[in-house]
């Protein structure tokens, strides 16, 4: 996928609420799943992208070191979730074209693993 040109974004290494852990642990998480993506693409990640959707602003200042930006405005889709349906995604999707802002969904698997997609009708 990164040799095709598909962003490969940092999300973590173990899906922690980074709210709910020490600002060491928080670079932890990141430096090591960095390394990790570069280790197997060659690229490290330009963003990042908060677990649970949960940061403050010390957390986002660490995430957005040299970095392009983090991503603040997700949308989790799978199986599990109840915004995952057709037409609660076209009105995420609208929202986003109207005010211009940025948007992230987040699959965690398609075939297997936490909140898997399941349903391909979803995109």
């Amino acid at each position: 996928m990164a040799e095709r040109g598909h962003e490969i974004s940092n999300h973590s290494w173990s899906h922690p609420n980074l709210n709910r852990i020490s600002i060491d642990e928080v670079k932890v998480e990141i430096q090591k799943n960095d390394t990790a993506i570069f280790e197997h693409t060659g690229i490290f990640p330009r963003t990042f992208c908060y677990p649970y959707n949960a940061f403050n602003e010390e957390v986002k200042a660490v995430a957005s070191r040299d970095l392009v930006g983090t991503r603040t405005h997700q949308f989790g889709i799978g199986r599990n979730n109840s915004k995952s349906t057709p037409e609660k995604i076209r009105q995420w999707i609208d929202n986003l074209l109207v005010s211009g802002e940025w948007g992230v969904s987040i699959i965690h698997g398609i075939t297997y693993g936490y909140d898997f997609f399941g349903d391909p009708t979803l995109l």
